[in-house]
């Protein structure tokens, strides 16, 4: 997997020019962290948290990379069968839209197609890949109505020890009001 680079663009708002830098305000590809955790607690410094279940890390340099040549990242359904909201938070501003991109894989175990949800604010979205398919990259746009601090969630709803990756993922501001 090519990781993308938030890169600069400029927007068109209402018929007249609005040149705003796009921003990365958060981005995280799982690489630094050492693959193979089952049941995965992330460290406080990442922003990450898993509640209500578990999530695996799997990857490059471990025992168990499904798929070679993608770095890092995350089993959402983790080893103990029942599926933990991974999640995160960050500080957004009021009335600017951001984009949450991020990669998902299937599980490539076999198993049937899994589904997961997907949270940014109020934004929601479920996906659903078969298990053989690879790294794709997907979006959710949220504006947040006033600033403060936002969540984005994945829970996968499989429950089965087998579930979607997810990889190479960040939120960058897109255009201002």
């Amino acid at each position: 997997m090519i990781l993308r680079k938030v890169v600069a663009t400029a927007s068109l708002l209402l018929g007249c020019s609005l040149t705003h830098a796009a921003s990365q305000v958060f981005f995280d590809d799982f690489n630094s962290y050492i693959p193979d955790q089952f049941n995965w607690s992330p460290p406080a410094s990442s922003s990450w948290t898993v509640s209500d279940g578990t999530v695996d890390l799997n990857g490059a340099g471990g025992n168990y990379d499904f798929l070679p040549g993608n770095g890092s990242y995350v089993d959402l359904d983790g080893s103990s069968f029942v599926s933990g909201v991974f999640s995160n938070h960050v500080n957004l501003i009021e009335g600017t839209t951001y984009l949450l991109s991020f990669d998902l894989a299937g599980s490539h175990r076999g198993t049937r197609a899994d589904t997961v949800h997907v949270t940014f604010g109020s934004a929601t979205a479920s996906y659903r890949l078969s298990s053989e398919d690879a790294f794709s990259t997907y979006a959710l746009s949220f504006t947040p109505g006033s600033s403060g601090t936002y969540s984005s969630s994945y829970l996968d709803v499989s429950g089965d020890n087998r579930a979607l990756f997810l990889a190479g993922l960040g939120r960058r501001d897109e255009a201002r009001r």
